[in-house]
């Protein structure tokens, strides 16, 4: 897959290295050479100095093929506005970071709407609900939302000393009153 990385932090250098280990071809955009030239010391992958909204960089970096177009800077305003020129320039998905709070409901929905944003993440929300799913259900190994967070699917491991031990299906059903389905339990290698 074609994808074009605007911005190299943290947040971006870790996509990096996930997309290009699955074998993506991969441009990076940066305003610091000096990132660009850590980031091509220790990948294969085209680079960019530049800034993410101006139009000759963004050609260059072949946004007008690409298939997804990443905006990962600390910048949620200059993300928002690479995501809509790279969409208008043929990106087919475009991806904005935000870490505003301000940036929620229906405004960040308006916004998503009339820049034909695809996705936006905010890594501090997924860092924070990560901390929360963890508190919450300390056992937990994994927890998905599905069917825009209507149900919750939570893989855990119990523990020998797990009030819930020695007791069948329905008895921890009554007991915790709430509804849950436990789709398989496995024993070993069972």
């Amino acid at each position: 897959m074609n994808i074009v990385i605007m911005g190299c932090g943290k947040i971006g250098a870790d996509i990096l290295a996930n997309l290009v280990m699955e074998g993506h071809d991969v441009t990076v955009i940066d305003r610091n050479a000096e990132v660009l030239s850590d980031i091509t010391n220790v990948y294969d992958v085209m680079t960019m100095c530049g800034n993410g909204t101006d139009y000759d960089t963004l050609m260059e970096a072949g946004v007008a093929e690409a298939e997804l177009y990443l905006a990962m800077t600390l910048n949620d305003e200059l993300n928002f506005m690479s995501c809509f020129l790279a969409r208008k320039m043929g990106a087919k998905h475009t991806v904005a970071r935000i870490s505003n709070p301000e940036y929620r409901g229906r405004g960040l929905a308006f916004i998503k709407q009339q820049a034909n944003i695809s996705m936006f993440i905010n890594p501090d929300q997924i860092t924070a609900a990560e901390i929360f799913n963890i508190l919450k259900l300390p056992n937990g190994i994994r927890s998905e939302y599905f069917s825009k967070r209507n149900f919750e699917m939570i893989e855990m491991q119990i523990k020998e000393y797990s009030p819930l031990i020695g007791h069948k299906l329905y008895e921890i059903r009554n007991k915790i009153k709430a509804q849950f389905l436990v789709c398989v339990v496995r024993r070993g290698d069972q």
